[in-house]
């Protein structure tokens, strides 16, 4: 169990007012907490399932600004850090990297002079993995390699976008290739469209009717991007294949 000491600010980010909070650890190094609705819960962000959950607490205070109570101040802590909300949790004071980390517990403490309130927060990582803050990416605009470098420890997976432009023959197939891990994935376009495919998720989708399973090959495997240098490989079969983007964060253990 961590234990840090920080001093609590509020700001809006992303559309939302929610904390800003300055951590300052024992250490002395410091590091920002920065909260934010997303669509899935921690444990869904490995394709495993959930890992064994992490704990970290947090205590804080709240300093009181001119003309106000510490009723409205608990009050916008509480709308500010929900039971339940998900977020990334940095890990280095760069602002470089993140752990994805859900409000479990949130307790007050004792009042300080009547013009500060100690609190603890507590987290749960049922994600254990650290992720690169910055998303990374490749593109290639047609059949053929590219290169994509997971610069972290750990194999990673990563998200594609790929463009059929055209179908022209009976049986088309654009298949893209981890070259590195020998793992494919094989789609079967019936006519034009985009197609997203998320691999942490396991999902596709097309642009041109949402879930896309059936046009994945029973032979498909979703892949990561082992650590180091990835060769990509596109290739097509009656069909053209446009641009194919590939999108990644590193990560750590």
């Amino acid at each position: 169990m961590a234990l840090l000491a920080f001093v609590n600010t509020h700001t809006t980010f992303d559309g939302f007012v929610l904390p800003n909070i300055l951590n300052k650890p024992m250490q002395g190094a410091s590091a920002r907490l920065r909260l934010a609705e997303t669509p899935n819960r921690p444990g869904e962000y490995t394709a495993g399932g959930k890992r064994a959950s992490g704990k970290l607490s947090v205590i804080g205070r709240i300093v009181l600004s001119s003309g106000q109570s510490m009723d409205d101040a608990w009050r916008e802590l509480v709308v500010g850090l929900p039971i339940g909300t998900v977020g990334k949790l940095a890990t280095r004071q760069d602002d470089t990297s993140f752990r994805w980390a859900e409000v479990e517990t949130l307790d007050p403490g004792d009042v300080e002079e009547g013009s500060s309130l100690i609190y603890q927060v507590g987290f749960s990582m049922a994600d254990p993995f650290e992720y690169a803050a910055g998303l990374s990416s490749a593109l290639r605009n047609s059949v053929g390699t590219v290169t994509a470098n997971n610069a972290g420890a750990l194999a990673t997976p990563p998200s594609l976008e790929v463009i059929v432009a055209s179908v022209v023959g009976a049986n088309p197939t654009a298949t893209i290739t981890n070259s590195t891990t020998g793992k494919a994935l094989v789609i079967n376009p019936a006519v034009a469209a985009t197609y997203t495919l998320d691999h942490r998720l396991r999902t596709i989708t097309k642009s041109t009717g949402g879930d896309a399973r059936t046009d994945l090959s029973a032979a498909s495997e979703f892949w990561d991007l082992a650590s180091g240098s990835n060769t990509i490989t596109v290739a097509a079969s009656n069909c053209t294949v446009g641009d194919t983007t590939i999108s990644w964060r590193s990560r750590w253990a």
